[in-house]
């Protein structure tokens, strides 16, 4: 990927939407695929607590993170299906009004949403998902899986539902 709106073709996207249907909290984020309608992945934010659960706000918890907006810090996901707990560092920006990256490893490989745009893994530079923000009301933005991140997409979508709230 060349250029930062270059995408490759061989892709699975998913939309992250904010779901105000209890009408208090609007942090929560579903995440859509489009093509079925269907929600694949739910984060619901209360109590201090963002909670992921595979499938709907009813679906299964598969991971857990504590709820923070500072920006830059480290917090902990907790992957209950992997048993795993993953520090994720918030690094602030090397220039004013450029943004900054989260960084985080996982089963000894290091990973890095750059710019919080692109998530990288850092060994091998290997673009595993790109994440295009929207400015719309409900919608927040698209998560386009590489090929090469369909093995990680889970990881991919927990990550940037954490950070997306933040």
């Amino acid at each position: 990927m060349a250029e930062d709106h270059e995408l490759p073709t061989d892709l699975t996207t998913y939309d992250f939407f904010h779901d105000s249907s209890d009408g208090v909290n609007k942090l929560n984020r579903l995440c859509l695929d489009l093509a079925s309608k269907r929600v694949v992945y739910y984060a619901d934010i209360s109590a201090g607590l963002v909670t992921v659960h595979r499938g709907d706000k009813s679906g299964p918890i598969i991971a857990t993170s504590p709820y923070s907006q500072e920006k830059y810090s480290t917090t902990e996901i907790e992957l209950v299906e992997l048993g795993a707990s993953v520090p994720v560092q918030y690094k602030r920006p090397s220039f004013r009004f450029s943004q900054g990256s989260t960084n985080f490893e996982l089963e000894g490989k290091r990973y890095s949403w750059r710019k919080h745009t692109k998530l990288i893994e850092e060994e091998t530079g290997t673009v595993l998902a790109v994440f295009h923000p929207l400015r719309s009301s409900a919608h927040v933005g698209s998560i386009y899986i590489t090929a090469a991140g369909e093995r990680r997409k889970e990881l991919g979508i927990i990550t940037a539902l954490v950070i997306l709230v933040r």
